[in-house]
């Protein structure tokens, strides 16, 4: 049996920070740990567990100087952490040891040891009930036993407190504890205040230059030879730390349950393409078994699926809910609008107001015609652009739907008639050599250039100001297709952010909240040709209901500063996971792209695993511990700093998994769902 010792220890201790680099006699705190538990005589490795904030860099340097293995892992789920590095150094059995108690007794450890070895138990302490110092505890538990506990502690005193689980269920584990004749229940002998320290400083000073110590009753005789030292720190309670977890308890989220997701989808397969109305919304694009399929609510920045599993979302229906599922106010507007009617037989005061308002907002802004969704507009900024160049052909750099025109320049192309294809090319961003290229080798036939402004790379200096120059000079319309960007970048979208205004813009996607609306604005002399014959008119255009929506969003996000929350938010996240990455020392395999506000994970693959395969396992990951995304992460209005918190925390623990796969280069053990499948394959460049 191969058993491993793992001493949790961090240096961000909330009463008494940095406690294990204090100095005793010379050495730190988790210096004089170790070398305690050296002594201890099953051991075949010690292991020190530190979490993976930055706040810790300095603990695993000054271990890894000093000739300490160390583990990194979740700084929150001690459990967590406790299994990945057992799992790591592939324990048989862990020696569970704080990194706070430098009074810690081989001897007795050892007798925990043996009891485990000689009777075939799940789980061993010295704590039950607990007769010994507070700082002399010592559990001992297999393998089985902490992997078990790490796939059903639901509970955070669990997830925090590692050997918490197996102490609630033992109609689960078979345990066992050393008890001991003599109480010293009252004697506190472990470092987590500030008078902690100053009593264990006077026990180191009073060992009467021995560098160490035999077993915890040479301190007995030191404190019966000086009894005013245990005054020194008698006030504190024992386990004060679990206490408080008991306290504040509430359930982490952990998503195991799939069984109604996986029932319907087969239904589902076969009565709809994909199983859904949308592509990246299939059960394609999510990790098949170990993810939703189907969700059922939402509300704020939480939504749940039909099995009950609730999630912060950082997909928000592909962008569109931009304040928030379920928000009263835009609800209370909607419900007072269906009261009057959803669709009427002539235009609405509503569809004025919100015309003038986009009018307001929108710097390229002269006139607007209102379609339901984006592919509606960017079609619609099409034809008005071919009709008023009289040309046909399209530039375009981005994704801008489903429809033929664009649709024909991408590898998902079947039915797209070849002479449709003959009159699109796409250009990369970025790239003025290959865009003005392209507009010389099809001077005076291109009717337009439609781009996303931005995207996930940022517009090098001047190059929007130089495409639009460009654009002009050739003769053709410049399209900026924001439905992604509108009120997300800013209430004007990216063209008022970077001052740069094209000729026709598309909106969509956030303007409703989640209601089906999308708009085209910009010029008015383009767009009166609508009147005039090029024909863009839909049944639902002024549905009232997506209007009502979009004003009473447009009217939230003007009050309440989204970009700058947006843009907080972001930077919290952004920051957060390169600090993990970091730690990982995984900088050269993952890489952030986009600003705060809308940014995206990427993984690079290799000769086995590729970024579909990481983003697989990440994805599958952070959905067991609660968190929904597809790569690319939006915020909302009703996203908090506890959403931040919560969701790092399961991204330490998907990084970790990630770390797992790039270390064995394999998916074998790490990934338990199907792979991400993307159904959509971007750009074919002619």
């Amino acid at each position: 049996m191969r058993i491993v010792v793992i001493i949790q220890a961090r240096l961000g201790s909330t009463r008494l920070p940095e406690k294990v680099l204090l100095d005793l006699k010379g050495k730190p705190v988790i210096q004089r740990v170790y070398e305690r538990a050296c002594k201890i005589k099953k051991a075949d490795e010690i292991i020190i567990a530190t979490t993976l904030a930055k706040t810790d860099d300095r603990l695993v340097e000054f271990c890894k100087n000093n000739g300490m293995t160390v583990c990194r892992g979740s700084e929150n789920d001690v459990l967590d952490r406790y299994y990945r590095a057992a799992k790591h150094f592939q324990a048989d059995a862990v020696i569970r040891i704080t990194g706070d108690c430098p009074l810690l007794d081989p001897c007795e450890v050892d007798k925990v040891v043996e009891m485990f070895l000689s009777n075939n138990f799940d789980y061993v302490s010295n704590t039950q009930p607990p007769m010994l110092p507070d700082g002399l505890d010592a559990s001992i538990g297999s393998f089985q036993a902490y992997e078990k506990s790490w796939k059903e502690a639901s509970l955070r005193s669990e997830r925090e407190h590692v050997t918490q689980y197996m102490r609630n269920h033992p109609e689960l584990f078979k345990t066992g504890s050393v008890g001991y004749n003599e109480d010293h229940n009252g004697k506190r002998w472990t470092i987590d205040e500030p008078n902690d320290y100053t009593f264990i400083s006077e026990i180191y000073s009073r060992l009467k230059g021995k560098k160490v110590f035999g077993n915890f009753t040479e301190v007995l005789s030191i404190l019966d030879e000086n009894p005013e030292l245990s005054a020194i720190n008698a006030s504190f309670e024992r386990d004060e730390g679990l206490k408080k977890s008991l306290i504040e308890e509430s359930a982490i989220c952990i998503n195991t349950n799939f069984r109604g997701s996986g029932k319907l989808l087969e239904k589902t397969k076969l009565l709809m393409p994909a199983a859904a109305s949308t592509y990246s919304k299939s059960y394609r694009y999510f990790c098949e078994g170990a993810a939703p399929a189907f969700l059922d609510r939402g509300k704020g920045s939480h939504v749940w699926d039909i099995d009950g599993n609730e999630y912060i979302d950082y997909v928000l229906a592909l962008g569109p809910v931009i304040v928030g599922y379920g928000d009263d106010r835009i609800n209370q507007a909607i419900a007072d609008q269906m009261q009057k009617g959803i669709s009427f037989s002539l235009t609405t005061v509503l569809e004025t107001a919100l015309a003038q308002k986009l009018v307001d907002i929108i710097p390229c802004a002269q006139m607007v015609k209102f379609v339901k969704n984006g592919s509606d507009a960017t079609t619609a900024a099409i034809r008005l652009a071919r009709a008023f160049t009289r040309r046909e052909k399209i530039l375009c750099c981005g994704y801008h739907g489903w429809q033929d025109w664009y649709v024909g320049t991408t590898q998902n192309d079947l039915g797209v008639p070849q002479s449709v294809k003959e009159l699109s090319f796409s250009f990369p961003y970025n790239d003025l050599d290959v865009f003005e290229t392209l507009l010389k080798k099809n001077h005076g036939e291109v009717a337009a250039v439609i781009m996303e402004p931005l995207s996930l790379e940022l517009p090098n200096a001047g190059y929007l100001a130089a495409v639009k120059d460009i654009t002009n000079r050739h003769g053709a319309l410049l399209i900026f297709d924001e439905v992604v960007t509108g009120f997300r970048l800013g209430l004007g979208g990216a063209q008022k952010y970077f001052g740069i205004s094209p000729d026709l813009a598309a909106f969509g996607k956030a303007m409703g909240n989640g209601m089906p609306i999308s708009a085209l604005v910009g010029r008015r002399d383009v767009l009166e040709l609508i009147e005039q014959g090029a024909f863009v008119s839909t049944t639902f255009g002024g549905e009232t209901l997506s209007i009502a929506a979009a004003l009473k969003t447009i009217e939230i996000l003007e009050n309440e500063n989204p970009f700058e929350v947006f843009t907080a938010r972001g930077e919290c996240l952004m920051n957060g996971m390169k600090t993990i990455v970091k730690a990982l020392e995984m900088n050269d395999r993952i890489e952030f792209v986009g600003m705060p506000y809308h940014f995206a994970l990427k993984f690079k693959g290799s000769d086995k695993l590729s970024h579909f395969d990481l983003l697989s396992v990440f994805q599958q990951e952070a959905i067991h511990w609660g968190v929904l995304m597809l790569g690319v992460h939006n915020f909302c209005l009703a996203h908090t700093s506890q959403d931040i918190t919560d969701t790092l925390e399961a991204y330490e623990k998907a990084f970790l998994s990630v770390k797992e796969a790039i270390d064995n280069d394999s998916l074998e053990h790490v990934l338990k769902g199907g792979r991400f499948s993307p159904i959509f394959k971007r750009d074919r460049s002619r």
